[in-house]
């Protein structure tokens, strides 16, 4: 694997475009995939907060490449024995890895690592781009001059040391718990708003309902006392109320009247027997 040293300076698109250039060129600012489709170059988002972002920071960086041999005969004319080994195989990889050392040293030194880590998919369409040039293969990674298909040309996951996953993932841990607390905090204010606004919904209803029903028996009192038999049994309930007993009673002057009259009535009654005793 190669050692990276990042950026600690945010790379912006306009600088990337003068750094890697178009492939037209030569460039890899925007670089075709080997599904057909266009890969290009992200600026991402700079957060002035993550250590990642603004931290000059080394890494591992693994790079891998894959090939298959599809005509033995041009491979072996094509391709010379790497001296140490005498393998063509061993010289294939070591070409590839010359084209992915120096995309990875041009590329990624130029990023932080937040960049790089946004970016993983751009590069690897980069390295797969880089080494079909080197092979003389076409966008697909098939090369008739070499007799081989490239199958693969990327990098692994970026691989950090212990003490930087550590705080990497401490940061996470405390980023994630202020966002529940205050997730938690606008919950509980929410809460709160809902019930007080329950709470006085209901207060008003029950005084709507209290007031609708005092109006409804309102005006069916004023609709019995209207008639001349309606207002006698009003008299009626007024004098069996105040045969229930009690010290004080209020009345209007309609119902004064009913009472006098009933006391008059009473008087009477408790006169004649008397008079038959004697």
């Amino acid at each position: 694997p190669l050692r990276i040293t990042f950026a600690d300076i945010h790379l912006t698109t306009e600088a990337a475009k003068n750094i890697f250039g178009n492939e037209s060129e030569g460039g890899y600012f925007t670089v075709k995939r080997r599904d057909g489709g266009t890969e290009m170059f992200k600026e991402g988002a700079e957060n002035a907060q993550d250590g990642l972002a603004t931290a000059r920071v080394t890494a591992e960086v693994s790079h891998i490449s894959r090939y298959r041999i599809f005509d033995a005969v041009r491979f072996t004319i094509a391709v010379p024995p790497l001296e140490e080994t005498n393998e063509r195989i061993d010289e294939v990889f070591r070409q590839m890895e010359d084209e992915q050392v120096i995309a990875l040293n041009t590329i990624l030194v130029q990023m932080t690592t937040a960049q790089a880590m946004q970016n993983v998919a751009w590069i690897n369409a980069v390295l797969f781009r880089k080494v079909c040039r080197r092979i003389k293969a076409d966008d697909e990674g098939h090369s008739t001059d070499w007799g081989i298909d490239l199958e693969g040309s990327a990098i692994k996951p970026i691989q950090f040391h212990r003490e930087l996953n550590v705080s990497i993932a401490s940061i996470t841990i405390a980023v994630n718990a202020k966002r529940k607390t205050i997730l938690d905090a606008e919950a509980a204010e929410q809460d709160l708003i809902l019930r007080g606004k329950g709470t006085a919904s209901a207060a008003r209803a029950l005084e709507k309902e209290t007031l609708e029903g005092r109006a409804e028996g309102l005006l069916a009192v004023a609709k019995v006392a209207a008639s001349q038999s309606g207002q006698t049994a009003i008299g009626a309930e007024v004098a069996r109320e105040v045969a229930k007993g009690g010290n004080t009673i209020v009345v209007g002057t309609g119902g004064m009247e009913q009472i006098l009259g009933l006391a008059a009535a009473a008087n009477t009654a408790t006169k004649k027997p008397r008079e038959n005793n004697r």
